[in-house]
Formats: C-alpha cells, structure tokens, sequence
C-alpha cells in the first residue's frame, strides 16, 4: 500500500534527527508524516501516541502521492523495546536511519530539552541521575511528564543493546547509522548519505540552516 511507511527515522533524540527531517521533508521523493512523530508503534509508551489505531495511523500518510519513501520520524523507536519488532511487522522491507551522538553530549541535552517540555521538573542533571532508582518504581514522577520512561536517562543512551536489538529484525543493508559530529561538520554529506541509502536522487539541495538548537527556560515560570 502506498500510504504505508518504508522508512523510519528511529532515533536518537537531541542527535541531529530534528534537523535532517527538515531538510529531507522538501525531497519530491520523500513524503514525512504529519506530526513527524506519531509514536504509534511504541506500544510501550503509550502516552506519547498521538493516535490510537493502526487505521487512524495509516491515514497521516493518505496524503502520499508519487513519493518513493513514506517515513515516519519517531525518535523515541530506538528506546522502545517493542517498536522496532512492530516496524518490522508493518513492512519487513523498511529502512532505518540512526543518529547517534557521544551520550556524554546527549543525556545532558535530552535532560535540558525534557526540562524545556515540562516532562521533567528537576533542574539538577546530577539529581536526576540519583532519582532514576526511585522512578522506575513509579515514585517521584513530575506530575506533566508524558511518559515515565523518558525519565531513564542512563537506559537512553545504551546503543548498544538498542542497535542489537535492530539487528535482530534489519539486516545491516536496511540501517543507516550517521554519527552527530559528522552531521555538524558537513551537513551536506551527510544528507547525500542518507539519499544514497534511499536510493533516490540528490535534490541539489545546498542550503542547510541550524534547526532546533538546544532549548532551555530561562526561568521555572517561563
């Protein structure tokens, strides 16, 4: 079925995913749900869904036309513990594209942007990293969170197990891993990686302006 995606951005979060959605979305060969993030397939995280179904689900992509690549860009895929099995059992063909950042850089920028969306309410990054014990039991939760997971910033940055947990369903042929230093230091490069594995044209594109800085409130009010 044509409104059925065959590509997933699948994480990780604060490592550039943001920004290569933007610059993939004016592709005429690529068609980017709308929201980016529909989260559908997290079935473990089930707040953050934005729709319910997997007919609700479909229809984000009804508007698909003679686009080659149908992509969902759910960063929070690669976390799940289920929703890499669930995209293989949606469309076993699917490619994957990975982002991965030096977690020493990530877990700090993930904690300011959660800080940013009211899912976390303890500015302390060394306190948040003391209290993950107490919240896996369910404890201690900041009453906006959307989803208590989130709160696991340790487990967030284990690619190891999550990329095995990849592989255990994609050949390495249908995986697309792009470093973030490599992303900063050439933009365009890295885009043309990402084309290249989509086997589709390059577009020319070669404008490619910074998109989703790091977010912090200036102020608990704000």
């Amino acid at each position: 079925m044509k409104n059925t995606p065959n590509f997933f951005i699948v994480g990780g979060p604060k490592c550039g995913t943001t920004a290569m959605v933007e610059y993939l979305r004016t592709h005429p060969d690529i068609f980017i749900s709308e929201p980016k993030e529909p989260n559908f397939l997290a079935d473990d995280m089930p707040e953050m869904k934005f729709v319910d179904t997997k007919s609700d689900y479909l229809r984000l992509f009804n508007k698909v036309n003679a686009e080659k690549i149908v992509c969902d860009a759910s960063i929070f895929y690669l976390f799940s513990s289920i929703a890499v099995k669930n995209i293989h059992q949606l469309n076993p063909d699917s490619k994957l594209l990975i982002m991965l950042r030096n977690p020493l850089e990530m877990v700090p920028s993930f904690h300011q942007q959660i800080l940013f969306t009211l899912d976390e309410d303890e500015e302390s990054f060394d306190k948040v990293l003391d209290l993950e014990p107490l919240r896996k039991t369910g404890k201690n939760i900041p009453k906006k969170c959307r989803a208590p997971k989130l709160l696991n910033y340790s487990e967030i940055a284990k690619y190891g197990s999550q990329l095995e947990n990849v592989y255990k369903y994609f050949p390495k042929k249908n995986v697309k891993i792009i470093l973030f230093d490599d992303f900063k230091k050439s933009n365009r490069n890295s885009y043309l990686e990402v084309l290249s594995f989509l086997e589709i044209a390059d577009d020319g594109r070669i404008d490619f302006p910074r998109i989703n800085d790091a977010k912090k409130a200036k102020s608990r009010f704000i």
